[in-house]
């Protein structure tokens, strides 16, 4: 394996751990500012449980079984943070220039993509 290609590698697997310990974090201050504002869930899942029952529907045809809804609605959280860090990292290794303003462009980028494109895959047929 070349020096490169090593890197990208490298970039791309601490790009996934900072974007698991990111969305960890992310989940803590949405939990937490949940509680100090007092508010409570109306009954409507989140959009990661959505976007699991999109997935299963479509691989099994079938939507998540009730006891897996919470596990699996984590699982896109915790993998969909991953994916992207991975993706930060590895370009970050390619393209050093993305790392300007520490990921700012590309957070802000994500940011965009994930508000509009997340919640149309989550919609029921």
């Amino acid at each position: 394996m070349d020096v490169g290609t090593k890197r990208v590698i490298e970039g791309a697997v601490a790009g996934a751990a900072a974007g698991l310990m990111a969305s960890w974090v992310m989940s803590e201050f949405h939990d937490a500012g949940k509680v100090a504002s007092g508010e409570r869930d109306v009954g409507d899942e989140p959009n990661t449980v959505k976007v699991a029952d999109a997935v299963t529907e479509a691989t099994v045809g079938e939507p998540v079984p009730e006891e897996y809804r919470e596990p699996a609605g984590a699982a896109v959280h915790y993998g969909f943070g991953m994916f992207l860090g991975a993706l930060y990292g590895a370009a970050v290794e390619v393209r050093p220039e993305t790392s300007a303003g520490f990921g700012t462009a590309y957070g802000a980028a994500v940011s965009a993509c994930r508000s509009t494109g997340v919640p149309p895959a989550s919609r029921s047929r």
